[in-house]
């Protein structure tokens, strides 16, 4: 498995998550037993991942909302389409909180994301989203923390 197929599971269980307002470990449990479309059985650093994600998503929603709200001047998170709100809520948990991901895979990621998941303008909207947010945060282009 690789981290790409992770980061996808994550998105669509915190997708999940904010439809069907189910406990995040009820939803995790219920991707893996009816929808995970992989032929492989997870492992324990591939579930590690995805639950880090999908809890800590959850558990910063507000900081990263609110990160996400600010450089998006002008626009309300209603205003943005569901998937990609998951997808950009995705990518800055791991830009603020995984440190052994580059803020650029992150980016990357999302984009990726958003160009499988969303409409064909997202990915570049997504894109400029996160490449503000980088910059809010302190970290150049390269990844690097200024």
């Amino acid at each position: 498995m690789s981290r790409r197929q992770d980061r996808e599971r994550a998105f669509k269980i915190i997708f999940s998550v904010h439809f069907n307002a189910e406990p995040m470990q009820d939803a995790i449990n219920s991707y893996f037993a009816n929808f995970d479309d992989c032929d492989e059985t997870i492992d324990a650093p591939e579930l590690e991942y995805v639950e880090k994600v999908c809890f800590g998503t959850h558990e910063h929603l507000s900081e990263i909302d609110a990160l996400i709200s600010k450089s998006a001047e002008g626009w309300d998170l209603e205003r943005f389409s569901s998937v990609d709100l998951m997808i950009l809520r995705v990518a800055v948990f791991e830009m603020l909180f995984i440190e052994d991901i580059p803020v650029g895979v992150s980016v990357n990621e999302a984009v990726e994301l958003a160009k499988v998941f969303s409409l064909d303008n997202s990915p570049s909207f997504i894109n400029g989203v996160l490449s503000e947010i980088s910059e809010i945060i302190g970290i150049g282009r390269k990844g690097h923390k200024k």
